[in-house]
């Protein structure tokens, strides 16, 4: 990518960059630190915090095996095992660059199935994933609860995937926003953005609380609220999805080995910390991030099914985030085609922390290069497939 020319206003110099990111969670931190990587002069700008929204809120999971569970030859699933792959020595990588633990775990997965309609699904389940995610295996109920005591009597069978893993979201987002700050890259917090400001069909900069930021490219990674710059507001491509969750403390009698994750349930997730994630809802709640009554009893339902020992852990607190979901179920990555030097990253749902860092390096791949890396096909994820993309009408 060429270095861009400043734009300059009448009345007054305005502050230039080569690209603007819009939107500080996992996506835009890591596009933020690739691109600087690269000498590139980086705004990374945010409504809020970096860290602030989903990438705080999620639970962390490395997980391409989804509640879908595609076909291993579905471009989502590829993206997935991509990514999970891609963590390798990240986390050794950004400590020593940046001095923040990622707390990284390699924890295996655990998908217990409690009648002969889940064994069923699970086991089908195997037969189309086993020669694409190293390790998969069916484990019968007798050698599930030798491996994993806290699993209730009531558990027939589990899918152990043995390669997945779980990391604290917030601590790599703010890994990333670090390494791009070191490499020059300017965080600026607190300051929405509005419209794009446009010169005919192309994309010269963007209106912000504080004032105009130029540049040659702007790169969307607004999470849930990338939609307020999308042209279809029937049914937006991007939408929050409220999800609740909780910490708990537990003692050490009760050790949870595992991530246990049941399809239509919802998850539990041990940390580097020692705390237990438990989630989550999901809600169509517009932007609503409050923690309800129905919310926790939802999530203790999940203990309850999938952990009733836990039911003797500590309460440590509750949240509420909102991932950003598609209209499809797909993410949406690339250039748009209505808008030229706008660049789209968005729509990961419930896969924000597994491809958020890959899919970073992606677009920061294909802005500088026009190519796509890592021998990976985007052609599902382009994020004009819903239509055009526009100026947001307020800055919000």
């Amino acid at each position: 990518m060429r270095k861009q020319d400043n734009y300059k206003d009448t009345n007054m110099q305005k502050e230039t960059y080569d690209v603007v990111v819009v939107g500080a969670g996992v996506v835009g931190c890591s596009v933020s630190y690739h691109l600087a990587q690269s000498g590139l002069k980086v705004a990374l700008v945010d409504k809020g915090s970096a860290a602030g929204e989903a990438s705080q809120a999620a639970a962390g999971m490395l997980a391409p095996l989804g509640d879908e569970a595609p076909n291993q030859e579905h471009p989502l699933q590829q993206l997935g095992m991509a990514a999970l792959g891609y963590y390798d020595g990240l986390d050794e990588q950004l400590k020593q660059e940046t001095g923040i633990d990622i707390g990284l775990v390699d924890v295996p997965t655990l998908r217990p199935a409690f009648d002969e309609q889940g064994v069923a699904q699970l086991q089908a389940l195997l037969t189309r994933q086993q020669h694409f995610l190293p390790g998969l295996q069916w484990l019968d109920g007798s050698l599930v609860h030798k491996i994993e005591p806290l699993l209730p009597e009531t558990v027939q069978g589990a899918l152990l995937s043995p390669y997945e893993r779980s990391v604290q979201a917030a601590r790599i987002t703010l890994a990333y926003a670090r390494g791009a700050a070191i490499r020059g890259a300017h965080l600026v917090e607190g300051c929405p953005v509005g419209r794009l400001i446009r010169q005919g069909q192309r994309v010269v900069g963007v209106e912000t609380t504080q004032g105009p930021m130029y540049a040659g490219v702007i790169a969307l990674a607004a999470g849930a609220w990338a939609t307020q710059w999308h042209t279809r507001t029937s049914i937006p491509p991007i939408f929050p999805v409220k999800g609740q969750m909780m910490a708990l403390q537990a003692p050490p009698s009760l050790h949870l080995r595992h991530t246990v994750y049941a399809y239509g349930v919802g998850g539990i997730v041990p940390k580097s910390d020692g705390t237990i994630y438990v989630g989550s809802t999901v809600e169509q709640a517009g932007f609503d991030k409050a923690v309800t009554a129905g919310g926790i009893a939802t999530l203790l339902t999940v203990v309850a099914k999938l952990t009733p020992d836990l039911n003797r852990a500590r309460f440590v607190h509750a949240w509420a985030g909102l991932r950003p979901g598609s209209a499809d179920g797909l993410p949406l990555i690339g250039p748009s085609q209505s808008v030229q030097g706008l660049w789209i990253a968005g729509g990961h749902f419930r896969d924000g922390i597994l491809l958020g860092p890959l899919t970073g390096h992606i677009l920061a791949e294909l802005i500088q290069k026009h190519s796509t890396p890592f021998g990976l096909d985007l052609k599902a994820f382009n994020p004009d497939r819903f239509g055009g993309w526009d100026s947001a009408s307020s800055l919000t």
